[in-house]
């Protein structure tokens, strides 16, 4: 069985050191960290990990009405269905 993530929502800060950057859940407990040379591009890669993971759930949502809305009408075989139906099994796939 594929192990769960943990809880949303992630945040991003600096350790109290100032050498690396951790994505963290609100319990404190660490998820990632982006180490190296701690650059513009380091911090905006933390901050997309951690917009990315929170939006994940709502924007499956959000696809799954779109696609049901979509397939649902004689709109079946737009590629649009086809391109959203792709999209949520790959997002269940990881989840």
């Amino acid at each position: 069985m594929k192990p769960k993530h943990t809880s949303l929502p992630y945040h991003v800060g600096q350790t109290p050191f100032g050498d690396r950057y951790v994505v963290f859940t609100t319990k404190s407990a660490g998820v990632c960290e982006i180490t190296g040379h701690l650059g513009q591009d380091q911090v905006a890669d933390a901050e997309f990990i951690v917009l990315a993971c929170n939006a994940h759930y709502a924007l499956l949502e959000a696809c799954q009405q779109a696609y049901d809305v979509i397939a649902g009408g004689c709109y079946h075989a737009s590629p649009v269905a086809n391109v959203l139906k792709a999209a949520i099994q790959e997002a269940k796939e990881i989840t």
